[in-house]
């Protein structure tokens, strides 16, 4: 027997009001090819701020091509491409996308599946040609080095949307610690007195991310965390803090998609968190005393929230970080009580509607990293999932949140599949509500 409908107040409509004040801006172009794999070597000279890459992209075409577009920082200048019988084809530097334009002169035909490898190299030194302006994303430096995904330090498509498994293997300066997705291999040093790892992805996920520098581990169980000097006398309790966040996530969602979660120190110069298969970085700025656990929960919940289930499209994106939001609130609320639960919604709100003239359908023609964009999938999206969870009651949206996990592990999932799952266990129709932030 399904439990009454909660009844619903005057705020609900408000906020649901807020979320409908425009129709769905349009769909971004469509992607005309998709990446399956990469093979990666790179070496980083921090000293000189330098990478020197070689990538074979595994890729395959979603229509019939004559060229294909890969996304590249800046800072990077291609020194070769050649197709898969070994020639070379043009390669046109598009400064304005930070990307790469491949020409095929023979073209390819819908359904082709091919690997290009590029030479590439450049510095990495400041955000003076990032694919975000003003935001650092890929730094190679002494005091740390961070290659992260939205870095674009290798040739990337469908930024967030194509799922790719990856090999990659970094060399650098003898005793750097060298950390990715997938366990590494390392040989501490070879005859040129460097160091060398390898770290396989072999989930399509969101793998690419490398961060490098003086660290050290401080393990706990199937969590390390890599801090340095300043931070090390933390560590233990970053450890023990992060293995709390992934017992409870897995207690509601299942096993994470990896084997180990490396929590990073990140510096100050970049973005605040980052996550990636086995990976969790937080700014140094919040590694303290008193331990961030909100921060660390809602960057450990994407490993469920992005590393396992991610969006079919940009404008389902909410998904992913709405859905790690709305986790964080959930540990709040298993670790810290009822009041702690409703002070941190009332944070998640006040942030919804930050931008309460911006419609969540806008977010296709939003730039990912704009503070517009950030608002609408986090702090919105993060309250979509609360109300969703008040309206149809615990049990129904426990159950709905293990079947679309479930359903879904490894795979990207749209909002009419949540909404799906959400109208079956509820045993009513959804549409009202899922149709206000279509």
């Amino acid at each position: 027997m399904r439990t009454a409908r909660p009844p619903v107040g005057r705020a609900y409509f408000f906020f649901i009001l807020i979320l409908a004040l425009a129709l769905p801006a349009l769909g971004a172009e469509k992607s005309r090819i998709k990446a399956e794999d990469y093979v990666i070597d790179a070496e980083i000279i921090p000293k000189t701020h330098h990478l020197t890459a070689h990538a074979k992209v595994k890729f395959t075409t979603l229509d019939d091509v004559n060229f294909a577009t890969f996304e590249l920082n800046n800072g990077l200048r291609p020194t070769r491409v050649v197709d898969d019988k070994g020639k070379v084809l043009t390669a046109e530097r598009i400064s304005q996308d930070n990307a790469v334009r491949v020409v095929f002169p023979a073209g390819l035909t819908k359904g082709t599946t091919t690997t290009l490898t590029f030479d590439y190299e450049g510095n990495l030194s400041s955000a003076d040609d990032s694919p975000v302006e003003g935001l650092k994303l890929a730094y190679i430096g002494e005091d740390a080095t961070y290659l992260l995904y939205p870095g674009r330090w290798f040739p990337v498509t469908n930024y967030g949307l194509d799922r790719f498994t990856s090999t990659i293997n970094v060399t650098a300066p003898a005793g750097t610690v060298l950390i990715g997705s997938g366990a590494p291999s390392t040989a501490a040093r070879n005859a040129g007195g460097k160091t060398t790892a390898t770290f396989t992805w072999q989930k399509p996920s969101f793998p690419g991310t490398i961060i490098a520098g003086p660290f050290f581990d401080t393990p706990n169980g199937n969590v390390h965390v890599y801090l340095r000097n300043d931070k090390l006398k933390l560590g233990a309790a970053y450890a023990d803090q992060a293995a709390k966040a992934l017992e409870f996530f897995a207690s509601i969602y299942g096993p994470m998609p990896g084997t180990r979660l490396n929590l990073i120190e990140l510096p100050d110069d970049t973005v605040p968190a980052w996550w990636a298969p086995e990976i969790a970085a937080v700014a140094t700025r919040d590694i303290t005393d008193k331990t961030n656990y909100r921060l660390l929960a809602d960057t450990i919940a994407h490993q469920w929230w992005g590393v396992s289930v991610s969006a079919t499209a940009k404008d389902d994106l909410w998904l992913v970080d709405g859905g790690a939001r709305d986790s964080e609130m959930r540990f709040v609320q298993n670790v810290a009580g009822e009041a702690a639960f409703e002070d941190a919604t009332k944070d998640m709100a006040v942030g919804a509607l930050a931008y309460d003239t911006v419609p969540l359908g806008s977010i296709t023609k939003l730039d990912v990293f704009s503070p517009q964009f950030q608002s609408l999938v986090t702090d919105k999206g993060g309250m979509i999932f609360h109300m969703l969870r008040w309206v149809i009651g615990e049990a129904a949206y426990n159950k709905t949140m293990d079947e679309f996990m479930g359903r879904f592990a490894g795979k990207p999932a749209k909002v009419g599949d949540l909404q799906s799952i959400a109208e079956k266990n509820y045993g009513d129709k959804l549409t009202a509500f899922f149709l206000s932030v279509g």
